[in-house]
């Protein structure tokens, strides 16, 4: 079991720590997650803390597309209520609308969903990156310099 030693001592006014080490008594190597990502990860995460996106996400993943007037019957909620979270997910990305006379149908953005894999997984070690989501594959493809110029939420995040 890894310890982290904190040891920490004022000097100058400043909080200082000892390296972290293992209970054997070796350094402990581990990175921590550049700000950046860290921060995209805390926006998406959030986005998807709510169960009706979750659901909606759920739902768009067993049909090619769904209306909002079908989305507002199996959610059991009001139309107002179902576009808010379908524009929310509209604008990080992660769902398309299609405009059918006066319908707009929403299907799963695939190609957004297998980027915030590569850079969610792309800050694990190799032999926890490679897994399946809905039968794409998800893994980096160029390691974790790419992983940090790739932007997980885009537009603004109402969540």
């Amino acid at each position: 079991m890894i310890s982290l030693l904190t040891d920490a001592r004022r000097r100058r006014g400043k909080v200082t720590a000892t390296e972290p080490r293992t209970e054997e008594g070796s350094a402990l190597d581990v990175q921590t997650l550049p700000a950046q990502i860290s921060s995209q990860m805390v926006q998406l995460f959030k986005l998807l803390a709510d169960e009706t996106r979750l659901q909606i996400l759920y739902f768009l993943t067993q049909r090619a597309e769904l209306n909002v007037g079908t989305l507002c019957q199996l959610l059991q909620q009001s139309q107002p209520a179902v576009s808010h979270h379908l524009a929310l997910m509209r604008t990080a990305g992660f769902i398309e609308m299609r405009r059918d006379g006066k319908h707009n149908f929403y299907r799963i953005q695939p190609s957004r969903f297998q980027e915030i894999g590569h850079v969610v997984y792309g800050v694990l070690p190799a032999e926890a990156r490679a897994w399946q989501w809905n039968g794409v594959a998800v893994a980096p493809a160029s390691g974790a310099s790419a992983v940090a110029s790739t932007p997980i939420i885009t537009g603004t995040s109402g969540a």
